[in-house]
């Protein structure tokens, strides 16, 4: 059994700032008809650095990354999918349902519909590195030649050197899932 996370909306006309509201609900991965939901792959950021949110009805704490990403897929995604969230998901203060989870981790990957990475909010201007990468994708070599590629370059390095990518977790979480 594990948990998932039902966030929803913001209101409408404030600029994605209302608080960030949700419930949770346990459901079994082994059913005949197993839950549709979307996996976050993230960094939990500053452990120090906490935003309050609201989980079925209690104030829950989590890092500010995390706040961060919620607000993003809250404000961009419609309609927003079922979410599992290690950090709120998994009751981080229980050693025993940690560890007991992290054995699911697998099932709860590969059974994803899809993962979402998170690497952060845009800096340094990482949206040209975005842009980059999907001009590398379709073979666009003349285009590598064009006006501003020294900063496309730039925001590549930039973007390839967050966080995320040294967490050890983010291969599995990468290679597990669908899409």
């Amino acid at each position: 059994q594990i948990r998932l996370l039902t966030l929803f909306p913001g209101v409408n006309g404030d600029n994605g700032d209302s608080p960030i509201r949700c419930i949770l609900k346990p459901v079994h991965l082994d059913d005949a008809h197993p839950p549709c939901y979307t996996a976050l792959s993230y960094t939990w950021g500053d452990n120090s650095n906490k935003v309050t949110i609201e989980v079925n009805g209690t104030e829950f704490e989590v890092t500010r990354n995390l706040h961060l990403a919620l607000k993003h897929f809250r404000n961009t995604q419609d309609p927003i999918p079922t979410l599992w969230v290690d950090a709120i998901c998994i009751n981080q203060k229980h050693d025993n349902e940690k560890e007991a989870q992290v054995q699911f981790m697998q099932s709860i990957f590969s059974g994803a519909q899809e993962t979402w990475g998170w690497l952060g909010p845009e800096v340094d201007k990482s949206n040209n590195a975005v842009d980059l990468i999907n001009v590398l994708s379709r073979a666009q070599w003349g285009s590598l030649k064009s006006p501003g590629i020294e900063d496309k370059l730039a925001a590549l390095d930039h973007l390839l050197t967050r966080d995320y990518w040294y967490r050890v977790w983010i291969v599995q979480e990468i290679v597990l899932s669908k899409k």
